[in-house]
């Protein structure tokens, strides 16, 4: 029994430290997990913050070309609408001639019939 004790005490006496060392070795470990994963996070968040502003940032750029696109738009129509009332003027104004030019041929085509018939 005095052996069996003797040996007991020994080996209580060689795992207590063994027992507090694993202990602070595996609370250090647990530590640097708990920092490495803190990290990752804030890791994580960083990015997700950088590709939101990668996101507004596009997405502002998407508004600004649609608001030129739009304006330039506004310009085109603007400039098609000018080109189309041009062309209605001009055509206005071939419909004039047209209707002078055959007012005008009427008018010289009735003289000298009239001129005809009274000769007659």
């Amino acid at each position: 029994m005095l052996i069996l004790h003797n040996h007991g005490g020994l080996f209580f006496l060689l795992c207590l430290p063994i027992s507090s060392f694993f202990l602070t070795f595996f609370r250090e470990e647990e530590e640097e997990e708990e920092e490495e994963e803190e990290e990752e996070e804030e890791e994580e968040e960083e990015e997700e913050e950088e590709k939101e502003k990668g996101e507004k940032e596009e997405e502002e750029e998407e508004e600004e070309e649609e608001e030129e696109e739009e304006e330039k738009g506004g310009e085109e129509e603007e400039e098609e609408e000018e080109e189309e009332e041009e062309e209605e003027e001009e055509e206005e104004k071939e419909e004039e001639e047209e209707e002078e030019k055959k007012k005008a041929h009427r008018s010289f085509a009735t003289v000298p019939k009239l001129k005809i018939q009274k000769a007659l």
